[in-house]
């Protein structure tokens, strides 16, 4: 192999190489950012959630709270 021929193939290697390189460098930065922010959602998600009430609306909020008090009475009266 020439010398002229040679020199050009070297550097294909190495500049596919390095491209493999920086390809799997920036998939991997990119599943790492991907991870952080589903870390992310997933946590202010269960914040927000133990944060917030239960939005049933004015119309049901009586319904609902005389619903539930008429159950803790009949285990009331089930236990007597």
């Amino acid at each position: 192999m020439s010398k002229i021929t040679k020199i050009p193939s070297e550097l294909r290697n190495f500049f596919t190489e390095k491209r493999s390189s920086s390809v799997f460098e920036a998939y991997s930065k990119m599943v790492e950012n991907v991870s952080l922010v589903i870390i992310r959602y997933n946590l202010l998600a269960s914040i927000k959630r133990s944060m917030d009430y239960d939005t049933i609306g004015g119309l049901f909020a009586d319904i609902y709270e005389g619903v539930h008090e008429l159950t803790v009475v009949e285990k009331i009266w089930d236990i007597i």
